[in-house]
């Protein structure tokens, strides 16, 4: 599943890195209308979204095949990873 939907959601990055840029080029430049700003913006969030969508429907796929076991055990990992990010508790020294 993952590789099936590797090649769109790469080109669909391209298109979001492409116009991103765009987008900066024309804000850099300072003269655009606020019309032109406004439509490349929206361009840029809308793909940005459907890559959003789009990432998260393939997930729910995957866990979706997965067993009881293999559901719990990515749960036990993201909680994992979550603590990591977070850091220490604050409380922790107290």
């Amino acid at each position: 599943m993952f590789e099936k939907e590797w090649p769109e959601r790469v080109a669909l990055r391209r298109k979001i890195a492409e116009m991103d840029r765009l987008l900066r080029r024309v804000l850099l430049r300072g003269n655009a209308e606020d019309q032109t700003v406004k439509r490349l913006s929206e361009q840029v969030e809308a793909l940005r979204a459907q890559h959003n969508v789009r990432r998260t429907l393939m997930r729910f796929a995957i866990y979706r095949r997965l067993t009881p076991e293999q559901r719990s055990t990515l749960t036990q990992l993201r909680q994992t990873e979550n603590e990591i990010r977070s850091g220490p508790n604050r409380d922790s020294d107290r």
